[in-house]
């Protein structure tokens, strides 16, 4: 019996310097058991204290009292022991049933470490590989039509064959890049079929090329538009989803899935809702493959050409800032430097940035103290005047709405600056009860056409959906004043669905008023 004791605390000691040596955790692990140990054996008398002698009761119990269970015969086994990633065979001694159910904890031990080693490590998610090699799986379902339109034809079929094998080629250089289409072992779907899902393929990558700029720190996108992108590229895997339903595949595409997983951590990051598509109850359709990639294109040339716009402006800024501080410097400025400004500012002025963009803003402000010569001017954004400096010479006899003015009254400058944006187009108004003089009035300064919906306060909104739908809405104004919570927020999902600037304003409906709202809010929008 010792010498079993003795030759398993011996594999014990084995096994445990082999684990103390090699693991930090297990190190840690076995300095808290130790601690607990002593901890716990406190509480009991010391081994060289007498131990309590039984009392007559105890010593009156007769060996086969029914309480006492009979004793089973020991037996010696071998039994798996595993200490970390160490294991050893070693015998020991105890009841069969001990036997046993050591045995089986050595083996779940086991089970568990062998599933833990097995299991994958998540790997992070790029959509730039997303975007790769969904468009290489396009390029192969479009070639593998060609190929076989080709059966028959020697030459071109081997030609076709090159290109098969160069595109396999690729797709095995690359990770998780499987050409469903290629595998001679399964019948694949008809022509129309596999031309489909090329495009949901191309929709994939589209989406996935435009939101991975959409998250990207230097983007120039509005929330709106990084929204859209969002629901761009669940429609996209969706739709690949259900196109794919169509082949011998039986599970996911690792692109679909990819988008779908890195879709759900991304709208979860960024507290954003993605209104269809993310449920497989929802599902998006494969025919309209083509219009996902017009409208993710729509949305990528314009941001490129704003980041194009904004690099030009900070340029400039730069270029004007430059020739203030050799003003400022300067005992005896130089005429050349204040040119120069001007030359500058009339530049940004003339690609559409407006005096009362924050960066004009923060540059008048720097400049506000030079004194330029007599005879040459400062930049007119360069002595910018709010709007609210354009009034009626009889200020008193303005109405409060901010609506009746007289046909002679001057328009300020915002006024031809956003006519030239609008000329016409449509301008759709929601918000209090239309006024045939306040819709001349507008249509005269901005020539354009007015359309004033015409809303009940607990009504319903459907009725602006069609005007705010219409091909020649260029932009949609909300009257915060006069329309209620419900109504506005309507109003701007309808434009933001119509690919249409809605703009907020919060006091009245005078040209002068809506020119400069129109201005600040949508100005680069409605240039595009």
């Amino acid at each position: 019996m010792q010498d079993h004791a003795d030759k398993l605390a011996e594999s014990i000691r084995t096994l445990l310097r082999q684990e103390i040596q090699r693991s930090p955790s297990v190190r840690a692990f076995l300095v808290e058991l130790a601690n607990l140990v002593l901890a716990e054996s406190a509480a009991f008398p010391p081994p060289d204290q007498p131990t309590p002698k039984p009392t007559e009761e105890d010593q009156d119990t007769p060996p086969n009292h029914p309480h006492t269970p009979p004793e089973t015969p020991s037996i010696a086994a071998p039994v798996p022991l595993v200490i970390g990633d160490a294991s050893a065979e070693v015998v020991v001694t105890g009841t069969p049933e001990d036997i046993q159910i050591a045995a089986a904890a050595a083996r779940e031990s086991e089970t568990a470490r062998s599933e833990e080693q097995t299991q994958p490590t998540p790997r992070s998610i790029d959509l730039a590989y997303i975007e790769k090699r969904a468009r290489l799986k396009a390029e192969s379902c479009r070639l593998y039509i060609e190929k076989r339109k080709a059966a028959g034809n020697q030459d071109q079929d081997r030609v076709l064959k090159a290109r098969m094998d160069d595109m396999i080629a690729v797709a095995k250089s690359m990770t998780d890049c499987f050409l469903w289409v290629f595998w001679s072992y399964q019948e694949q779907p008809d022509d129309p079929t596999i031309l489909q899902i090329a495009s949901c393929y191309d929709a994939l990558a589209e989406t996935a090329k435009l939101c991975a700029r959409a998250v990207s720190s230097d983007a120039c996108f509005t929330q709106s538009e990084i929204q859209q992108a969002l629901q761009l590229f669940a429609e996209a895997s969706s739709a690949l989803r259900v196109a794919l339903a169509a082949t011998w595949l039986t599970s996911d595409d690792i692109d679909q899935e990819e988008a779908h997983l890195w879709l759900r951590r991304v709208t979860m990051e960024r507290s954003i809702f993605i209104e269809r598509h993310m449920k497989l109850d929802d599902p998006a359709s494969p025919e309209h493959a083509c219009d996902v990639i017009a409208h993710s294109r729509r949305l990528l040339d314009a941001e490129e050409e704003r980041s194009r716009r904004n690099r030009n402006v900070r340029q400039l800024l730069n270029k004007a800032a430059y020739h203030a501080r050799r003003i400022q410097n300067a005992a005896t400025p130089s005429r050349d430097d204040f040119e120069k400004i001007n030359a500058a500012i009339s530049e940004i002025s003339d690609s559409g940035v407006g005096p009362t963009d924050p960066r004009i803003a923060e540059f008048r402000e720097t400049v506000r103290d030079l004194r330029f010569p007599d005879d040459l001017q400062p930049h007119e954004h360069l002595t910018y005047k709010p709007a609210d400096d354009y009034k009626p010479a009889d200020d008193s006899a303005k109405p409060a709405d901010d609506s009746a003015a007289t046909e002679s009254e001057p328009w300020s400058p915002r006024v031809e600056q956003a006519r030239e944006l609008l000329r016409g187009g449509r301008i759709v108004i929601i918000g209090g009860q239309p006024r045939q003089d306040a819709i001349a009035r507008l249509e005269k300064a901005f020539q354009a056409t007015v359309e004033w919906v015409r809303l009940t306060e607990h009504g319903s909104g459907s009725r602006m959906q069609a005007p705010i739908a219409r091909p020649d809405t260029r932009v949609v104004i909300v009257l915060i004043k006069f329309t209620g919570h419900l109504h506005a927020e309507k109003a701007r999902k309808y434009a933001r669905a119509a690919g249409v600037p809605s703009v907020n304003v919060e006091g009245g409906y005078h040209p002068n008023t809506l020119a400069e709202k129109i201005i600040q809010q949508a100005d680069i929008r409605l240039r595009i």
